[in-house]
């Protein structure tokens, strides 16, 4: 299946607003567009990227048990991803 580039450049735009405000420390805002993500783009190029941010702000909101099965479900479901590590990172206590 092919991607329009102007769904995917959408996509990476909220993706990208979302990795500003969590490495701003604004987890709530980054939760807040990684949820219009998902609600625009279900299943959408970045759907994987979205989950993984979403573990990690989770976690970086404090929302701990949240975040870390937020990880636990990403780490299953995505064992190979780049994201692994940070994820991984993220949640540990």
């Amino acid at each position: 299946a092919t991607t329009d580039p102007d769904t995917l450049a959408v996509e990476l735009a909220l993706i990208r607003r979302a990795h500003a405000a969590a490495n701003s420390g604004n987890h709530s805002e980054a939760l807040r567009i990684l949820a219009e993500h998902g609600e625009r783009f279900p299943s959408g190029s970045l759907a994987t990227e979205r989950e993984g941010a979403r573990a990690m702000s989770l976690c970086g909101a404090g929302r701990t048990g949240e975040g870390q099965r937020a990880a636990e479900r990403f780490l299953q479901a995505h064992p190979g991803s780049p994201l692994r590590a940070r994820v991984s990172r993220a949640c540990a206590e």
